[in-house]
């Protein structure tokens, strides 16, 4: 967009141009076939490039052609194939690809699978245990950041966020960046008995954004002489237990 260099892999819906830059003078004006790996068309078919700069007489300049092309929001996703064939003033006819770009036409995915959520059978971390975060996040095409952040005493009037992460400890599954998994551990220490709040968010290298939010429990539970574990947030949760009353008896 507005001529200037797009340096992204990822290619999103709107206005392109190409420009390739050859090593010698050409016979005729070379063709360009845009695709995707998945069967999209992108340049409706083989295409003439445009001389653009002749750059004659610069010895360290060669041609530049160009063609115009653009990217809907129904274009099929995936890697980009640019095959330009060209033949030069002796009549040598080359063929060249390239596949460093994409069309991403979809968000990543955010999966939080530690730590269990609330929700899950009641599921909590004892005060002074350890808790596991464990997340991954997918992209057809590449992640270029995954963040995370802690809301404590979630829910409550007393909540206190801190800021996004970046995550630094993460595992590259497929080496491209295309599938991430974070791994940390923290002490439940940290957290008081309550509910509080992990997010994982992931950002695409064509900007696009996704986040997911598990709410967990903290507590601090102590066995008694009678055998049973009171917890402290549990308790605090039941409710007031109803008044006794005494009726005096009239003799």
């Amino acid at each position: 967009a507005d001529n200037e260099a797009f340096t992204s892999p990822s290619l999103v819906a709107g206005d392109y141009k190409v420009q390739i830059e050859f090593n010698e003078d050409l016979d005729i004006s070379p063709s360009i076939n845009i695709t995707t790996v998945a069967g999209g068309d992108i340049s409706s078919g083989v295409k003439e490039m445009v001389l653009i700069q002749q750059n004659a007489g610069n010895p360290d300049r060669g041609p530049v052609y160009q063609l115009d092309f653009f990217i809907t929001t129904t274009t099929i996703a995936g890697q980009m194939i640019f095959e330009v064939e060209m033949e030069d003033l002796a009549n040598n006819q080359a063929t060249q690809l390239w596949d460093n770009r994409a069309v991403d036409a979809v968000a990543p995915q955010v999966t939080i699978f530690s730590p269990s959520s609330s929700s899950d059978s009641g599921s909590k971390y004892l005060y002074g245990n350890n808790i596991q975060v464990l997340a991954g996040a997918q992209d057809d095409v590449r992640i270029d950041s995954l963040h995370y952040k802690f809301t404590y005493n979630y829910g409550t009037g007393q909540s206190v966020s801190t800021p996004w992460t970046q995550a630094t400890s993460v595992t590259d599954l497929n080496g491209d960046n295309s599938s991430l998994v974070l791994d940390l551990e923290f002490s439940a220490g940290n957290f008081l008995p309550g509910q509080h709040a992990v997010f994982v968010r992931a950002l695409d290298s064509a900007g696009n954004e996704r986040s997911s939010t598990v709410i967990f429990v903290v507590d601090e539970c102590r066995n008694r002489l009678d055998g049973t574990t009171s917890c402290n947030y549990v308790e605090s949760l039941q409710p007031e237990p109803e008044p006794v009353v005494i009726k005096p008896s009239m003799t």
